[in-house]
C-alpha cells in the first residue's frame, strides 16, 4: 500500500507541475495581450470552475508529501518542483476566491490537528508553507503587476451569500420528498415539472450542486442512505487507524494525515 501511495503522490505532483507552468505561460500571454481579466482565463482547461475546484481540494493536500515520503525528497530541484506547484495551485485558489476549496481545505485542516495532534505536525508545516507561498504569488501576479501593467485592477471577492444555491437544494428536497424513499428516477432533475416557486424565478441548471441532494431526488433516499453508510464505514476505519497512531503505531500517520484533508 506505501509503494501505491508512492506512485499516486508523485503521479500528482508531476501531473500538478506540468498544470502550474502552463498555467504561467497562459498568465504570460495574457500580460502580454493586455488582458487584465484573469479571472476568465485561469484556471486554463475546465468548463466549469468547480471541477477545477474539487481537484484542487483533493489534490493540495497530498502535495506535501511529495516532501515527505518519495525516494529523492532530498533533492534541491525537487524541493524546487514542489514548492512551485504549490504555490501556483494556491495562487489559483486565492485568485479565483474558490470558497468551497478554502472552506474544505481549511475544515479538514483542524481536522486532521485535532486527530492527530503533533505527530502530523510535518505535514501542516509544509501544508502552511505552501500556502503563503501561493498568498505570496497571488500578491505578486494578482496585484502588483497587473496593477503596474493595467489601468483598473481586477480582483474576485468572496462571496458571502449562498451565489444562488439556496433554491436548487429546495428544489431537489422537494423532488425527493414525491416519491418517497424513491425518487423520481434518473434525469428527473433536468424533466419534472416544478415544485417549488423559488426555483421557478431562478436559472436552470443542469444539476442542484449538491451530489447528495441530486442522488435523493434522482435515485431515491435509499441510495443516498448508502453513499451515507459507505462513509460512515471509511470514517470507522479511519478512527481505528487514528487510535493505532495514538499509541504508537506512526508508519503511516502521514499518509493517513494527508487523505484525512
Amino acid at each position: 500500500m506505501r509503494e501505491a501511495g508512492k506512485a499516486v503522490v508523485l503521479v500528482t505532483v508531476v501531473a500538478c507541475l506540468f498544470y502550474a507552468a502552463m498555467t504561467i505561460t497562459v498568465y504570460l500571454f495574457a500580460i502580454t495581450d493586455d488582458f487584465s481579466r484573469l479571472d476568465h482565463i485561469i484556471p486554463w482547461g475546465f468548463v466549469n470552475i468547480r471541477y477545477w475546484s474539487h481537484l484542487a481540494t483533493w489534490l493540495l493536500p497530498l502535495l506535501p508529501l511529495g516532501l515527505l515520503m518519495v525516494p529523492w525528497k532530498k533533492n534541491r530541484l525537487w524541493h524546487f518542483g514542489v514548492a512551485f506547484t504549490s504555490a501556483i495551485w494556491w495562487w489559483v485558489v486565492f485568485m479565483y476566491s474558490s470558497r468551497g476549496s478554502m472552506v474544505g481545505l481549511l475544515v479538514g485542516f483542524f481536522l486532521v490537528w485535532v486527530c492527530f495532534g503533533k505527530t502530523a505536525f510535518p505535514w501542516m508545516k509544509s501544508f502552511i508553507r505552501f500556502a503563503i507561498y501561493g498568498l505570496a504569488v497571488w500578491l505578486l501576479l494578482s496585484v502588483l503587476i497587473p496593477s503596474l501593467v493595467f489601468d483598473e485592477l481586477h480582483i474576485r471577492g468572496i462571496r458571502a451569500s449562498s451565489s444562488g444555491r439556496m433554491p436548487l437544494w429546495q428544489e431537489a428536497w422537494a423532488i425527493s420528498l414525491q416519491n418517497f424513499p424513491f425518487g423520481m428516477g434518473p434525469q428527473s432533475w433536468l424533466t419534472h415539472d416544478i415544485l417549488t416557486k423559488s426555483y421557478q424565478s431562478t436559472s436552470k441548471f443542469g444539476h442542484p450542486h449538491n451530489m447528495y441532494l441530486m442522488w435523493a431526488a434522482e435515485y431515491e433516499w435509499v441510495s443516498a442512505s448508502g453513499l451515507i453508510l459507505l462513509g460512515g464505514s471509511a470514517l470507522r476505519r479511519l478512527w481505528q487507524r487514528i487510535s493505532e497512531t495514538r499509541v504508537g503505531d506512526n508508519r503511516d500517520v502521514l499518509w493517513l494525515t494527508a487523505f484525512t484533508d
